[in-house]
């Protein structure tokens, strides 16, 4: 019998976890855009973060969004997810995740696992892969159904995660599962392809948080120039030195030698509104910008930042930017003066994705393995996480106690994020493995039988208020204004399990997202 048909069988646990939270999840603020985010006023105390951030900028010039967003969320010691101070998850913290809410999310993910490990029909071991675990409450979730239906199989628990600190919470929440080995690496680059384990990863609100660069479609020339940070102060200075010795003399100023040597690398202009992205490969590879110099006098000033970053436009493109505006065909399309998100970082862990769930033959029929070594068994994922199949360039946002903030609002100190191009990661891996969606996380979990596991724990509830609890706590999942609408999911098959069933419930002629 399918195990979408019997989860309705799944006992309540002993103890019904209860979830039900009233804060806001990061997926809202893609209806804000994140000139208007916030209603928070800018601190006059510098964070750690901003202190190493301005202190870099005065060294070596404006910096990336990406290098920004890896400042402020993975420095070693005072990074966002890095800071033990810093209470990230849950009704305490800055934001709320689905498997926080109820346990059916992470029972009908696993029940979506163990359906493509029984298709395989393989009698192996199994490996279990969480890219970003947060406090091992998805993980626990899916551990406790695998273990209901997979009662003898050896299970190996691999977490990717660096902070020391969310290891301890993880520790703590699954170090009571029987029979289970955990594993936690600082990178998905730790694990490799294994051919005695069938792999099933999840990656839930990961790739969102992975850096990303921000590029903006010249006008003039239809190329990529590469959106920078800058120190507001030295932009202000650079500004007004340049209009002091323009009204002095008739001769335009120099490229450089009225801006401050940090601040010769980009233009004073600050980016335009994006215009819409358009949806639709080679792989990205580079991590930092360098820009050129000014190559024309600064830009007319324009109104400062009551922060003291600021986004300021680079006045050339960069081979980084040229090859991260290359980096997908989708790209091309977008119309000039457009803003486009690109991370080259999940390009990248969404390729390593491929090869870990691939079973070491391509989608071509070429075989992938070296000469002598055995096949990987394969295995099958799912990537959930808010955005969809489309390209982005306005998405970033920052969370600060369950309220959007300006992406410059103390540094450090709040969660940075960015809507994930489901489109971007299916190019990533195509090749390898059998990627499918993304689709509604609402389509996703209503298709996978939300509503008969709902049953089951409403009958086992002990109190109507409970109850109440329990089916509103469903309904946010699968709200199509809301959670149900906003988190897409990607399914993942590799060749062992592909084309052998009807690939539930990404069902073919409707598996393509639903906007």
């Amino acid at each position: 019998m399918a195990l979408t048909r019997i989860c309705w069988r799944l006992s309540p646990p002993v103890r019904l976890l209860r979830r039900t939270v009233k804060v806001n999840t990061r997926w809202n603020s893609t209806l804000v855009p994140n000139t208007e985010a916030g209603n928070v006023a800018p601190t006059t105390k510098h964070t750690k973060i901003e202190k190493i951030i301005l202190d870099h900028i005065k060294t070596t010039g404006p910096i990336s969004f990406a290098t920004y967003m890896q400042l402020c969320l993975s420095h070693p010691t005072d990074g966002y997810y890095m800071n033990p101070e810093h209470k990230v998850f849950g009704s305490g913290g800055d934001f709320i995740t689905s498997p926080e809410i109820s346990q059916t999310f992470g029972e009908l993910v696993a029940l979506w696992l163990l359906q493509e490990f029984r298709k395989s029909g393989k009698d192996v071991p199994l490996r279990l892969v969480e890219l970003g675990p947060g406090k091992g409450t998805l993980m626990g979730d899916i551990l406790r159904v695998v273990r209901k239906f997979e009662p003898h199989k050896q299970i190996n628990v691999h977490l990717v995660e660096t902070s020391p600190t969310m290891r301890a919470l993880q520790k703590n929440h699954l170090s009571d599962t029987p029979g289970v080995h955990i594993h936690w690496h600082n990178s998905i680059n730790e694990l490799v392809p294994s051919a005695s384990e069938y792999t099933m990863l999840v990656a839930h609100e990961f790739f969102d948080a992975l850096p990303v660069h921000v590029l903006q479609k010249s006008k003039d020339t239809g190329v990529w120039h590469e959106v920078l940070i800058a120190s507001t102060e030295e932009v202000d200075r650079a500004q007004s030195q340049s209009q002091s010795h323009a009204s002095e003399s008739e001769t335009p100023a120099s490229p450089t030698s009225d801006v401050p040597a940090a601040f010769s690398t980009a233009t004073t202009e600050t980016p335009p509104p994006p215009s819409p992205s358009s949806s639709s490969s080679s792989s990205p590879t580079t991590e930092s910008i360098t820009p050129p110099p000014l190559s024309t006098p600064p830009q007319p000033p324009t109104p400062s930042s009551p922060y003291p970053l600021r986004r300021v436009l680079a006045s050339k493109p960069s081979s980084a930017s040229t090859v991260l505006g290359l980096s997908s065909p989708r790209f091309s399309e977008l119309s000039a003066g457009s803003l486009l998100e690109v991370s080259p970082t999940s390009y990248r862990v969404a390729r390593k994705v491929g090869e870990l769930l691939a079973t070491g033959t391509s989608n071509d029929g070429t075989n992938e393995v070296e000469s002598g070594k055995e096949n990987p068994i394969g295995g099958c994922g799912l990537i959930i996480d808010y955005g969809g199949a489309s390209a982005y360039g306005d998405s970033l946002r920052a969370f600060k106690n369950h309220a959007i903030v300006d992406v410059f609002h103390e540094p450090g100190q709040c969660d940075i994020t960015a809507n994930v191009d489901f489109a971007f990661l299916r190019e990533a891996m195509a090749d390898i493995v059998t990627p499918l969606g993304p689709i509604p996380q609402g389509v996703f979990l209503a298709r996978m039988g939300l509503g008969l596991r709902l049953r089951t724990l409403l009958q086992a509830a002990s109190t109507e208020e409970r109850r109440q609890e329990i089916h509103s706590a469903a309904m946010r999942l699968i709200d199509p204004k809301g959670m149900g609408g906003e988190y897409k999911v990607l399914g993942i098959t590799s060749g062992v399990s592909k084309g052998v069933e009807e690939p539930w419930p990404f069902v073919v002629g409707e598996a393509k997202e639903q906007k």
